[in-house]
C-alpha cells in the first residue's frame, strides 16, 4: 500500500510538472508573440518619426513661404502708397493747368498707360 501511495504521489508530481511545463511553453510562446508585436510597434514608431520629421520640414518651408509672402505684401503696399501719392500730385498739377495743357497731359498719360 505504501508503494501505491508513493506511485500516486510520483504520478501527481509528474502530472503537475507536465502542467507547469505546458504553462512554461505557453509563456514562451506568449513572450515570442509579444516580442514580434514589439518589433512591429518599433517599426511603426520609426515610420511615424520619419513622417513627423517630414512634417516639421514642410512646416518650416510653409513658415518661410508665409514670411516671404508677407514681405512681398508689405513691398506691394508701399509701392501702392507711392503710386497713390504720385497720382495725387498729378491730379493737383492738372488742377493748376490750363485746358490745353490738361488735354496734352491726358494724351501723354494715355500713351504711357497704353
Amino acid at each position: 500500500m505504501v508503494m501505491e501511495e508513493i506511485k500516486s504521489l510520483i504520478y501527481a508530481v509528474l502530472e503537475r510538472l507536465d502542467v507547469q511545463g505546458a504553462s512554461v511553453e505557453q509563456l514562451k510562446t506568449d513572450m515570442n508573440r509579444m516580442h514580434e508585436d514589439m518589433v512591429r510597434l518599433e517599426q511603426c514608431l520609426e515610420k511615424w518619426e520619419r513622417h513627423w520629421v517630414g512634417l516639421e520640414k514642410d512646416m518650416k518651408e510653409i513658415k518661410q513661404e508665409i514670411a516671404s509672402m508677407q514681405h512681398r505684401q508689405q513691398t506691394f503696399d508701399e509701392q501702392l502708397a507711392r503710386e497713390e501719392e504720385w497720382q495725387s500730385k498729378i491730379m493737383q498739377a492738372l488742377a493748376l493747368c490750363s485746358p490745353e495743357q490738361k488735354k496734352e497731359l491726358s494724351k501723354l498719360m494715355d500713351k504711357s498707360v497704353g
